[in-house]
């Protein structure tokens, strides 16, 4: 869990620095046009590729169980949004926000509206989702990043679920020729059953798939 922290740190603090300068670019009068959203995405992985083919990861045991440990908070973002796939966009949206703008403090939030207990587990609820409405607002009400990458909706959205990690991951994993590649360690959670961590991408899996 702690290189998926360093990963979603790294990857925001490098987007800010990337708008900052593109920003500066705009006031010294450099900008001609707002950058479009598909350029805009080819900078965001850029970004990421430089992440994951640098330290920690140039260890490739720890790309993999990274490249899991997201796979899995993902998956169990989704499954708590929406009980079944397809799931709808308006999920992508919030896991999204919460992986890049909203930030790791906003994630434990989530946890613990998801699952805290009590009386006040409805005002958490609440404050949770009041939080991250004003997450969008910000989001949507960012002066900087307008003029660097206009105002359109799509301009203003927050990268793809897809874009986030796993079209970086899966191409240093290519390089490194391990796709596909074995499970996680399997753990024993009751009666002999046995759980183990992985992605679409596994395979010699043994038990059930987190």
């Amino acid at each position: 869990m702690f290189y998926t922290l360093f990963f979603l740190e790294t990857y925001a603090q490098a987007r800010s620095e990337l708008q900052s300068n593109l920003y500066a670019v705009y006031k010294a009068g450099r900008l001609p046009v707002t950058i479009q959203p598909a350029d805009r995405t080819i900078m965001f992985r850029k970004l990421q590729a430089k992440i994951v083919s640098s330290p920690p990861f140039t260890n490739t045991r720890t790309l993999v169980s990274t490249h899991h440990c997201i796979h899995l908070l993902v998956s169990y973002l989704q499954l708590t949004l929406s009980s079944e796939p397809p799931f709808p966009t308006s999920c992508d949206l919030w896991i999204s926000m919460l992986l890049t703008t909203s930030g790791l403090g906003r994630i434990a939030e989530f946890f613990a509206a998801e699952k805290g207990g009590g009386n006040n587990q409805r005002s958490i609820r609440r404050e949770f989702m009041r939080n991250m409405q004003a997450d969008l607002d910000a989001i949507r009400n960012d002066e900087r990043a307008s003029k660097v990458y206009g105002s359109g909706e799509e301009s203003r959205r927050p990268p793809r679920l897809r874009e986030i990690w796993f079209e970086a991951a899966r191409n240093e994993m290519e390089v490194r020729g391990v796709m596909p590649h074995q499970t996680e360690d399997w753990v024993i959670v009751w009666e002999g059953a046995k759980i183990s961590i992985g992605c679409q991408n596994c395979e010699g899996e043994d038990g059930w798939l987190a």
